[in-house]
């Protein structure tokens, strides 16, 4: 048996508790998937915000070097990577991408479960 076979055999159990409704069962198991995750939500849109905040800080800066590098679109990008050095952001964010990462596989899970659960009723 693996954890989605695990998570399917939950989703009857909530499905009975809530009188036979699987969508309630869907919607609970959804709920108590998202409190679960929230050590790692929160800090990242904390994370999220602040970074957008400063963004938009840069927002005139960046105007100024799309103005200025308008006939020279190849000098543009390290320059925008420059100011955003300088203000301690990199273009990409790599901590987001990991932290979506994070989030990702327990997501699938579930969605897998729900999947595999309803073949089963299909059946």
């Amino acid at each position: 048996m693996n954890i989605i076979d695990l998570l399917r055999s939950s989703l009857f159990v909530l499905a009975h508790w809530f009188g036979g409704s699987f969508g309630l069962a869907i919607i609970a198991a959804s709920i108590a998937l998202r409190v679960a995750m929230l050590p790692v939500t929160l800090p990242a849109t904390r994370r999220r915000l602040i970074r957008e905040r400063r963004e938009r800080e840069l927002g005139p800066a960046l105007a100024d070097l799309k103005k200025r590098f308008a006939k020279d679109p190849a000098r543009l990008q390290p320059a925008m990577q420059a100011l955003y050095a300088a203000n301690g952001l990199s273009l990409v964010d790599h901590r987001a991408m990991f932290d979506s990462l994070v989030q990702f596989p327990p997501g699938a899970l579930l969605y897998g479960a729900i999947v595999r659960a309803g073949d089963m009723k299909a059946e």
